[in-house]
């Protein structure tokens, strides 16, 4: 009896990696490639026009790290600059498929570089292109023919994860029940015409809230349904506009969600409206003739086994089942990784443990206000030091709300305050009173003002030190 299960299982994963080894047309994820890279492109040459490499990254005084990331280096102001015109440079080169992985692989590599060197502007569409990015250095989405089923499905998963755990993030009662923040956000946009002076009732939060829950949610499962694929992507278009028009500093996010939801489409859908605006253009119902063989020997690929004449069968099993086996690791962390913030002891919303990587598009409003107490342990005096005084703008929106990111500064403020008085390190505590409002609530101490948190490690878990949240 127990061999049943093996052998059934054993049949299956050969049946999986046999239909993910399929043929289809590779024309969706060209497509693809081409509207994610024109947005890392429009992206870099944002942050060169608008400075932002100066101000967001290469200037502060403090820089906040990832957990785990401190060792990621800061490159002076022009340098950045440098590092970002290559990143555009390179995107433009992924867009055209000039030296495909090589330039996927530039992308990647100094994206992520610089979005590691500043946690304070974490945003969730930079990390999609980091994740996007690296996955595509082992996809063939430069092939100018067919490509493994297995490639679609990828692409199609990554993309999904953002939409069901942004969903997952807003099942709490602030979004159901009182449209919180949503709430807080639309008032601010009753200048909008037509609409606009509806967006200060509370039951219309409530009303949006709802949608944007179910929608997230979804959206994914209507779109891999082809009966209803076309209406579904028709309401990621206008879910993504709305988000647009009502809440600006979201940025590309939307525009890049559109364009990456089309990959839910049958993978030959580029080839088939080239043909038919192509046959419109020409007056006529029927498709020129090139393109209806195009369109045929797409169809015949699509159903068509991998072609492996030129190497043995035997040789391609165990590259077969690695690349299988690559494929579910890939898949399980990109599923623990946004789960982690529900394991990890506390509401990730009050602590931050967890939150980023997650895809909490939208899902919390906070607001906060923290004055560090240093004190010299050899005489006992202690002076307050607000944050305002060592922060840049970006960082005083982030960091009083963050307890890893308050941790950060209060070593910070241990080693100058140590230089000054000549002392060694451990001679210096660090406290801080830090009070958070989350979803417009009533202010609350966010940690815990008896502990020095000079002498704190980093963590990668729960700190005891977070007092508990509202």
């Amino acid at each position: 009896m127990p061999i049943i299960p093996d052998v059934v299982g054993i049949t299956s994963n050969q049946r999986l990696r046999t239909l993910a080894a399929e043929r289809v047309p590779g024309a969706s994820l060209r497509f693809f490639r081409v509207v994610f890279a024109a947005v890392v492109a429009i992206s870099a040459l944002r942050l060169l026009i608008l400075d932002w490499t100066s101000t967001l990254y290469s200037n502060p005084t403090i820089h906040f790290a990832y957990s785990g990331l401190g060792w990621v280096p800061v490159l002076p102001s022009t340098l950045m600059r440098i590092q970002v015109a290559a990143i555009a440079i390179a995107a433009v080169a992924v867009a055209f498929g000039f030296m495909y992985r090589y330039s996927i692989a530039l992308v990647w590599f100094l994206f992520s570089w610089m979005e590691f060197t500043e946690a304070t502007v974490y945003l969730n569409h930079y990390w999609f292109i980091s994740v996007m990015s690296f996955l595509m250095i082992f996809l063939p989405l430069d092939s100018r023919g067919t490509v493994p089923r297995g490639t679609l499905w990828m692409v199609r998963f990554q993309v999904g994860v953002v939409y069901i755990f942004a969903g997952l993030a807003k099942i709490n009662t602030d979004w159901l029940l009182q449209g919180l923040p949503m709430a807080l956000w639309l008032p601010g946009r009753t200048d909008l015409p037509i609409v606009g002076p509806m967006l200060n009732h509370q039951s219309v939060a409530i009303a949006l809230a709802w949608g944007g829950a179910i929608f997230d949610c979804a959206v994914v499962w209507f779109l891999l349904w082809r009966r209803t694929r076309l209406w579904a992507w028709l309401c990621v278009v206008a879910f993504h506009i709305a988000t647009f028009i009502l809440f600006p500093p979201i940025g590309v996010f939307p525009f890049l969600m559109v364009a990456a939801s089309l990959v839910f489409f049958e993978p030959d859908w580029p080839i088939e409206l080239a043909g038919r605006v192509t046959g419109w253009l020409a007056g006529r119902q029927v498709m020129p003739d090139a393109f209806a063989r195009r369109l045929e020997s797409a169809g015949q690929a699509r159903m068509a086994k991998p072609d492996e004449s030129d190497r043995p069968a035997r040789a391609a099993r165990p590259i077969r089942r690695l690349t299988f086996a690559a494929a579910i690791l890939w898949v399980s962390i990109q599923i623990l990784l946004p789960l982690r913030q529900y394991l990890i002891p506390g509401d990730a919303r009050w602590t931050g443990e967890g939150f980023r990587f997650g895809w909490n598009v939208l899902a919390v409003e906070r607001a906060g206000d923290v004055t560090f107490r240093v004190t010299d342990t050899t005489t006992g005096r202690t002076r307050s030091v607000p944050v305002d005084t060592m922060l840049t703008t970006q960082q005083r929106r982030v960091v009083p709300v963050e307890p890893e990111l308050i941790r950060q500064a209060a070593h910070h403020l241990a080693d100058v305050e140590a230089e000054r008085l000549g002392i060694d390190r451990d001679q210096v505590a660090v406290r801080a009173d830090a009070f958070v409002s989350v979803n417009g609530r009533r202010a609350r101490r966010l940690i815990d003002p008896k502990v020095d948190l000079a002498a704190e490690p980093a963590g990668y878990w729960h700190q005891s030190w977070i007092l508990p949240g509202p």
